[in-house]
């Protein structure tokens, strides 16, 4: 059996095309490219997420460091505190937002403890424990007890371009006033 040139010439290339095809880097397959992609968007994803809990992170401190400079570094000026009591202050922002917490922290230094911290998107969810003594008066009917209190909360902050914008805090209010001797302990 005797084959042409021809013959040769296309069976040849025919092999090399078979051997490029299967020599393709997966690399470079639109699935390979579309599943890259993803995976940079959820890595990208859980960055901002690390960073925002770092941001909390670093508000939760404020009361082991008593570094209160920590308020305007992550606060946005126009930070909302959805549970702040109106009639504490007349201010808003983050203005508002330091009078009240100067007005707590000075009557209840607190160590803050987090117990689990978790993120999603832009909010922060951390559930934390506070230990302080009641060292000043928190407010005209509260005067100082120079009590122990120790009571846990939740907060939960939304954060934008690096700053915390909104906050929501749930804190055991009720364990807190039965420690101070100010509620029963039965009630």
């Amino acid at each position: 059996m005797t084959y042409s040139k021809f013959s040769l010439l296309l069976a040849g290339l025919c092999m090399a095309v078979l051997l490029a095809a299967c020599a393709t880097d997966p690399k470079e397959s639109k699935e390979y490219k579309d599943l890259q992609a993803e995976l940079t968007k959820i890595k990208g994803q859980d960055s901002l997420e690390n960073a925002n809990i770092e941001i909390y992170k670093k508000l939760a401190s404020i009361k082991d460091t008593n570094d209160f400079a920590i308020l305007d570094e992550v606060l946005a000026t126009d930070v909302v505190n959805h549970d702040m009591d109106p009639r504490m202050t007349e201010k808003t922002g983050i203005e508002g937002f330091k009078e009240v917490f100067y007005m707590y922290y000075s009557a209840l230094p607190m160590a803050s403890v987090i117990n689990h911290i978790s993120a999603t998107g832009d909010l922060v969810i951390a559930h934390t424990t506070m230990k302080g003594v009641n060292s000043g008066p928190m407010g005209p009917d509260m005067p100082a007890t120079g009590k122990t209190v120790e009571v846990s909360g939740f907060d939960c902050v939304r954060i934008e371009g690096g700053k915390i914008k909104e906050i929501w805090s749930v804190v055991n209010e009720k364990k807190m006033l039965q420690q101070l001797g100010m509620l029963p302990e039965d009630m």
